[in-house]
């Protein structure tokens, strides 16, 4: 029981020093706005009610279980007649592994003390040196995953009849059913005209094949780009809403058809440059179209309304469904049309007739028939005209490739009033940056102060705070080396790792002070602190390694690039 008072005691320090930093750098991830603010609000303020109650525990409940359950070790060897307790073999062992381990360490200590110029200088080389490195880094979102399904959106040239493209979609099918790791699709015709469709492929699970959606994307484009007057896009997963391509930008400016330039040089740049599999634009050649201009004389004369005409015309080309057929409870429109022989040729509109006064007539006696270019859709954003380039990246990642992109732009002759920003996935992502670059220097700042206030003094708690910047040396050079992305993960988990190097560097640091101020010398100091604390240290680190090691093997659903 004494031993246990005893030892909460003696790191009741460190412990309120730990449960404060982690207060401290998970405060500022759950208060973070945006996007990524949504969802992480619940996960920083469950680790902080998670630490303040770890912190109730560790001073009532934990001291108890270890005064009831933990005696002291009997290190005789047992005779013959002594039982074998599995349990104590494997303390045993793992004790073993921790002394080999300090060990070592002790010999890395030892070099460091040994050769203190060169190690500092070593740092600041391998700090200076990860801006060579951090260009390579991809920088995205989030991690790309491979979700079992392909998406194939195709676009028809304007005014394509809806069986012109029909016999593209069967093409598509019929390659698509040649696809091993297909296992269905569904072909959707018609939005936004019926020159655009979309076929959806989904995929056995990603543990069951051997190849990624991304492989079986790059075997599909050779077929896809033979195919004549098609304009196919293959994206992984499912449609993301406006903002479907992996890099998305919106060309604004005062003059449309200026406009209209830049963003075809833009696209233009876009294919040229090797990164993408397909680039598409929200602007197209606008349709033609047939006018109906009612005189209005003549209207008044035959007693005929402009909403009669109108209602008239829609229903001899689209069909009138005001009828309804019902059987067994069940209701059908009735659609009926003119024939597709009286509406092949344009000229067979001026022949539609109207119900007047007179009675029926056609509608060229009501006004002219007149052949022109429609009105192009036009997008807008914040209340400007916008058109907008939609990009499939083929390789490489979105912070790499709008660096590229930059570049190439800056060619184009843009004057003043006209630009270009990017949006959809471009722009969380350097929303994301911001908020967790605040929070991640938040932390950083309300550690410094509370280690200050703990420790009574603003010298102790510079070494701390210059282990956490030479920390994040490993973890970029590691993200390099690895192959791995810049995303919403890896910058949460190097904010998590501001609090996780303090909590180490306090239980160091917390022994050592108490050992300087006895006289002993800083260098023993810093070895007694290092081995005494050892344990904890490794222990520490060791479940955070092995919690987050979970998160790194590839599951079924979820198989990250």
């Amino acid at each position: 029981v004494h031993a246990a008072i005893d030892g909460t005691k003696e790191v009741a320090g460190a412990v309120m020093a730990a449960t404060g930093t982690n207060l401290v750098v998970f405060m500022p991830i759950a208060m973070m706005g945006g996007i990524v603010g949504q969802f992480m609000q619940s996960f920083g303020l469950t680790v902080v009610y998670a630490t303040l109650f770890s912190l109730l525990a560790s001073f009532s409940l934990t001291p108890m279980l270890c005064a009831l359950l933990l005696k002291k070790r009997d290190n005789r060897r047992k005779g013959k007649g002594g039982s074998f307790n599995p349990f104590h073999k494997l303390v045993e062992f793992v004790d073993n592994g921790i002394e080999f381990l300090k060990k070592e360490y002790r010999n890395v200590f030892d070099l460091i003390f040994k050769f203190p110029k060169t190690t500092v200088l070593v740092l600041i080389v391998l700090f200076f040196s990860l801006r060579f490195i951090m260009p390579y880094i991809d920088n995205e979102f989030n991690p790309q995953t491979d979700e079992d399904r392909i998406t194939v959106s195709l676009e028809m040239p304007q005014g394509s009849t809806i069986e012109r493209t029909l016999g593209v979609c069967t093409i598509i099918e019929e390659r698509v059913e040649k696809i091993p790791e297909a296992t269905s699709y569904l072909t959707a015709v018609g939005d936004n005209g019926v020159e655009n469709a979309t076929i959806t492929v989904d995929l056995v699970p990603s543990a069951e094949r051997k190849r990624s959606d991304e492989d079986i994307i790059d075997a599909l484009i050779p077929f896809m780009a033979r195919i004549p007057d098609a304009e196919i896009s293959l994206d992984r997963g499912i449609s993301r809403g406006s903002a479907r391509g992996d890099v998305s930008i919106n060309v604004y400016g005062i003059d449309y058809d200026k406009m209209i330039e830049l963003s075809q040089l833009m696209k233009r740049k876009m294919e040229q440059s090797g990164y993408f599999r397909s680039v598409t634009s929200s602007y197209k050649a606008p349709k033609k179209e047939i006018q109906f201009i009612p005189d209005q004389d003549k209207l008044i004369q035959y007693g005929v309304t402009n909403a009669q005409v109108g209602s008239t015309l829609r229903s001899s080309i689209y069909g009138n469904t005001d009828n309804v057929y019902k059987e067994e409870g069940e209701e059908y429109d009735i659609n009926v049309e003119l024939n597709d022989v009286y509406t092949m040729v344009a000229d067979d509109i001026g022949e539609i007739t109207v119900r007047s006064t007179k009675g029926l007539i056609p509608i060229t006696e009501l006004g002219t028939l007149k052949k022109d270019t429609a009105l192009p859709t036009i997008w807008h954003r914040d209340k400007e005209r916008v058109i907008r380039l939609e990009g499939y990246l083929s390789k490489s990642a979105l912070g790499y490739v709008k660096n590229v992109l930059d570049e190439e732009f800056k060619d184009l002759p843009f004057e003043a009033g006209y630009g270009y920003n990017y949006v959809g996935m471009s722009e969380y992502q350097e929303e994301t940056n911001q908020e967790i670059g605040k929070a991640f220097i938040l932390a950083v700042i309300l550690t410094y102060m509370l280690l200050s206030a703990l420790l009574n003094s603003g010298v102790y708690s510079l070494p701390i705070m210059l282990s956490v910047v030479t920390s994040f040396i490993g973890v970029f050079f590691a993200l390099f080396f690895l192959g791995q992305s810049m995303n919403i993960a890896s910058m949460l988990g190097m904010v998590m790792l501001v609090g996780l190097v303090v909590n180490n560097a306090i239980l160091l640091l917390d022994y050592t002070l108490l050992k300087m101020k006895e006289g002993v010398p800083v260098q023993e100091a810093l070895w007694l602190g290092a081995s005494m604390k050892f344990r904890a240290i490794i222990m520490t680190s060791l479940a955070i390694i092995l919690g987050c090691l979970l998160y790194t093997s590839p599951s079924p659903r979820d198989r990250t690039r």
